[in-house]
């Protein structure tokens, strides 16, 4: 079943918006493999609310990583192993 979204086709493989979703980090990090990367840009090609998504968090993402990364105290991460052993 073929439907049409602007200038493209949709295929029955294509990717559907939660799978594009869920493959963003790895989209953003640049380590999807060539079947799948084809399929995520794919699907980025007609739809305009996963482009929005894949822009604003590629966004974040960059934004997060220049900031200064600094250790947290030594209590706090005491205390967070302590209660991950807890649970």
């Amino acid at each position: 079943m073929f439907k049409l979204f602007g200038l493209f086709r949709r295929k029955s493989d294509d990717l559907k918006h939660n799978q594009v979703m869920d493959l963003a980090s790895d989209y953003v990090d640049e380590e999807l493999e060539e079947p799948v990367l084809a399929k995520v840009r794919r699907h980025l090609g007609f739809c305009p609310p996963c482009q929005s998504f894949m822009d604003s968090f590629g966004k974040t993402v960059r934004l997060l990583r220049s900031m200064p990364q600094e250790k947290a105290p030594e209590s706090v991460r005491r205390r967070i192993i302590e209660q991950s052993q807890r649970h």
